[in-house]
């Protein structure tokens, strides 16, 4: 096969190609600028390789991640491993880390509430000094209050937060707060004469405490003509609650016991009415349980199925008897506003 024109150049010797490639060659005027052209070799200039791409074109495996990014919600999953943000303890609705219940709180430095002094918190509360005399301003809103909701439990917080100057005192306006309301008054005054025993007053304080009250009883009776009696139920019943011991009643009667200083003196008509009622009612109860319910079970203290049958027993009265000032007495008494409708349901 005959070589061509073009094939020429192939057909020198290689001494020939290396001669010209060592002698520069210069483009002429006719000739064409794409024409290609052998140059020599020139020494101090640098080549910049460029990508197959073009200058400003990005390699195919980087295009690639780019355009995965593109379409993916959060950019840091290309990082990890599937695991949850933060251990479970990142994001809205988590339950948190393993175990974080166990590690101590952290409080931000940046929190508004931080407090940046060292040592524990020491919670301060502050006491009020009640004296005899606050007693009306502090005490008496207290315990009427107590009489509408029954909470003993609240009475309680609120004293815990008063210094007391005289607890005997205390006892013996309590006392005296009941003297002037109902059964149901009384009974509830019971209660917390009961649950204030291992709280805030002792059994000295009730006992000095009663002695106070027989000492004013001629002062008490001229408002409460029967203060005398109730008094001794009151006392009766701190027995039968293990307020104070049965000792204090036989110290007025066993003469083998050293009398005490201030003590009730029992020539007094009132303080042997109220001292000897007490005693009738710890003796006829060995075992104290009826005094346990001395003041009666009413109003509120009542089942509702109790509630409905006094109810009906009042109607029934009523409409045997035609006394409609009887049926309302008998209605304030049981002490039930909250049941009245019963009354109306019941008529019709």
């Amino acid at each position: 096969m005959p070589l061509s024109e073009t094939n020429k150049p192939q057909s020198q010797s290689i001494e020939d190609l290396i001669a010209q490639l060592d002698s520069p060659t210069v483009i002429s005027q006719g000739e064409s600028p794409n024409r290609k052209c052998l140059k020599g070799k020139r020494t101090g200039t640098s080549f910049v390789r460029h990508n197959s791409n073009g200058t400003n074109s990005v390699p195919l495996l980087q295009k690639n991640i780019i355009t995965s990014k593109k379409y993916t919600k959060n950019l840091k999953s290309l990082n990890n491993r599937g695991l949850p943000k933060k251990n479970g303890a990142g994001g809205k609705h988590t339950w948190g880390a393993p175990g974080c219940e166990l590690t101590d709180y952290y409080i931000d430095s940046k929190d508004p509430n931080y407090d940046s002094e060292d040592g524990p918190d020491i919670l301060v509360t502050n006491y009020r000094e009640i004296d005899v005399d606050d007693f009306d301003r502090e005490i008496k809103p207290l315990v009427l209050e107590f009489f509408q909701n029954g909470d003993t439990i609240e009475v309680i917080d609120q004293l815990k937060t008063c210094r007391l100057r005289s607890r005997p005192h205390l006892v013996s306006y309590l006392v005296q707060i009941a003297l002037e309301n109902n059964n149901t008054c009384r009974e509830l005054m019971s209660r917390l004469l009961r649950d204030l025993t291992y709280e805030i007053l002792t059994e000295p304080d009730y006992s000095l405490g009663f002695d106070i009250l027989l000492k004013n009883l001629n002062e008490i009776t001229l408002d409460n003509p029967d203060a005398a009696e109730k008094t001794g139920t009151f006392i009766a019943r701190a027995i039968a609650d293990k307020v104070i011991n049965r000792r204090y009643i036989d110290r007025f009667y066993d003469n083998q016991l050293v009398e005490e200083e201030n003590m009730p003196d029992l020539k007094d008509s009132l303080v042997f009415k109220s001292v000897e009622s007490a005693r009738v009612l710890v003796t006829m109860n060995n075992h104290l349980n009826q005094l346990s319910h001395i003041w009666g079970n009413k109003g509120g203290f009542l089942a509702v199925t109790e509630l409905v049958d006094k109810i009906k027993e009042i109607i029934q009265e009523l409409y045997d008897s035609r006394d409609v000032d009887e049926a309302i007495r008998c209605l304030k008494e049981l002490n039930v506003p909250h049941f009245h409708h019963e009354l109306v349901f019941e008529v019709k």
